[in-house]
């Protein structure tokens, strides 16, 4: 993903990337089960108590302003605050820009975040803000930050269906981040299927994230809420803007790292 356009303050983004792990973690990935799919497998208690201490610990220090970009991983800094000094470049991320858009969180994310579903190698959650808002955090093994995504405020309930927890959390992520014109956010969930699918030039047929913008506003146009109906484990139904948007996802690092690989809005 290109990683030197400048990150302004309004690009403000939330919510799912983790730890950077590489292969499938050592257990086979289980989804919520239950009402909300809340409640993982107890096989991974010790990790999903780490983690849910490591997200509520980390929204609160959102809240306070305590937040650092130390506690972020450093491939959702790559997504979240690219870099844009020469000297960052070669890592990739700006700390600077990641340390303001942390401050600028502050008054958007919610708290008391709730598990989803967690496969060993990350950890998703959901929170509700005062207004509304829902925020969407991936947490990776190390206890650090991998996604963070705020939704939309007065979003309607799209309760999390269990069995498509993982695919519903990136769906609703790129969802979030394409409603609210976050597009590098958006851009950051996407597979190279999905990179090929909605943001090929026109000009040589190569990605570019000027495709990618125009795509997504062509899709979604003015549209500022939506409902999931749907979700399974690899396809997440959403109403938007009166149309149906149906997204097509894969695993990426793991079970719960899901990427997009196609959006279709009829």
């Amino acid at each position: 993903m290109p990683t030197t356009r400048i990150v302004s303050p309004g690009l403000f983004a939330v919510a799912l990337g983790f730890a950077v792990g590489c292969g499938a973690p050592s257990n086979p990935s289980t989804s919520g089960s239950g009402k909300g799919g809340t409640q993982p497998p107890g096989k991974y208690d010790g990790f999903n108590d780490k983690t849910k201490s490591a997200a509520a610990d980390f929204l609160k220090a959102v809240k306070d302003g305590k937040a650092t970009p130390a506690q972020l991983t450093a491939e959702f800094k790559k997504v979240y605050a690219p870099a844009e000094l020469d000297a960052e470049k070669a890592q990739g991320y700006s700390d600077t820009a990641a340390a303001q858009l942390l401050k600028l969180a502050a008054t958007e994310v919610g708290d008391d975040p709730k598990l989803l579903t967690a496969d060993g190698q990350f950890a998703l959650f959901a929170a509700k803000g005062k207004a509304g808002e829902r925020t969407l955090l991936r947490v990776a093994s190390d206890g650090k930050i991998d996604w963070l995504s705020v939704g939309p405020k007065s979003l309607p309930d799209s309760s999390f269906k269990g069995d498509g927890d993982a695919a519903q959390f990136t769906a609703m992520a790129f969802l979030d981040a394409a409603l609210t014109r976050k597009f590098h956010l958006a851009e950051g969930l996407l597979s190279d299927a999905g990179r090929s699918n909605l943001g090929k030039s026109v000009i040589d047929g190569k990605y570019d994230f000027g495709a990618l913008k125009n795509k997504l506003a062509e899709l979604f146009g003015g549209a500022t809420q939506y409902a999931v109906t749907v979700a399974t484990k690899d396809t997440v139904t959403a109403t938007v803007g009166g149309k149906t948007a149906t997204v097509k996802l894969s695993a990426g690092r793991s079970a719960a790292d899901m990427k997009v690989d196609a959006v279709e809005v009829k």
